[in-house]
């Protein structure tokens, strides 16, 4: 199968790469810069499409042709996400295509209303738009809990997201409002890699449709006993105050910035939402497959301990 991943050139498009390369598939990319990619990596793809942005029409109509599947591993940068998108879905409905994984990997935002979680507003508006619009494609939307390397710091290009302030290996600290039992949820990025080559390959995936995904879960006094017993350090546990004084401090923020300035203060609606469980991920339904084994906290702080080391 010959799969087009678009955003190859991030962490996680890397990762959706390798995956299916390690499967037999063949892998093109798209994106704007072929160097940020290893030469190993860049040398094993089908071919690499040159975009100069998320408008570019002759460069995504190359991209589509011929292709099998579709994953947009797009970041979740407003624009990108919403219009980006239908550009991309609207040239492979031109090709011809069928399968079509949308960027998402988040929490389940179809449980909550649009302009609950302003990060995820164009994610539901996009879904809505495809399904009004009857497009022949029926995407795919994979929900993953928060991306574990983000939650905990370990190397990854996201940098440009808000800060979730839970845990900080830097300062050795966790941070936590009410009485801290709030459990999350993550995947990794080569969690969520695997299972999303998995899923878009399957029989029947051109039917689209939602899955959940996830690698572990735990709350931070679970988080720092794992610490501990992987580094032997001890983690500060810091209470940051009640939920009623958490959910005061989200709506001021919102309060005092316009929406496009959502990165400025959506951070607190995270811890918010979570302790809510609103967007929780039922772990009764979770997608499984014999070929991927989900990676446990304390297997993911040993793969990054001589980064964690540094601190």
């Amino acid at each position: 199968m010959l799969i087009l991943i678009a955003g190859i050139t991030g962490n996680l498009g890397q990762n959706l790469a390798h995956s299916a390369l390690s499967r037999g598939h063949q892998v093109r990319g798209l994106g704007r810069s072929p160097s940020r990619l290893p030469q190993p990596l860049l040398s094993s793809l089908e071919s690499f499409v040159t975009s100069s942005s998320y408008y570019d029409i002759p460069a995504i109509e190359c991209a589509v042709a011929n292709v099998d599947a579709i994953v947009a591993a797009y970041a979740n940068v407003p624009g990108l996400t919403l219009e980006g998108q239908l550009i991309l879905l609207r040239a492979a409905e031109r090709a011809g295509v069928r399968r079509y994984v949308s960027t998402s990997w988040n929490f389940d935002w179809t449980k909550i209303p649009l302009g609950k979680h302003e990060s995820y507003d164009e994610y539901i508006m996009f879904k809505q738009h495809v399904e009004l619009s009857s497009s022949a494609i029926k995407p795919i939307y994979i929900f993953t809990g928060v991306l574990a390397e983000f939650m905990f710091h370990a190397p990854s290009d996201m940098t440009e997201l808000p800060e979730v302030p839970v845990w900080n290996p830097k300062k050795g600290t966790a941070v936590y409002y009410g009485d801290g039992k709030v459990r999350f949820q993550w995947t990794t990025f080569r969690d969520t890699a695997e299972y999303t080559i998995e899923i878009v390959t399957a029989d029947g995936a051109e039917k689209g449709g939602c899955y959940s995904v996830m690698s572990d879960a735990g709350d931070v006094f679970q988080i720092a006993k794992t610490w501990k017993e992987v580094t032997g350090k001890d983690t500060k546990l810091i209470p940051a105050g009640d939920v009623k004084g958490l959910e005061e401090l989200a709506l001021a923020g919102r309060k005092a910035h316009r929406k496009d300035e959502w990165k400025s203060y959506i951070g607190p609606f995270y811890w918010l939402h979570s302790i809510e469980g609103a967007w929780d991920l039922d772990e009764d339904n979770l997608y499984t497959s014999p070929r991927v084994h989900p990676t446990k906290l304390k297997d993911f702080f040993e793969m990054h301990k001589d980064y964690y080391s540094k601190f």
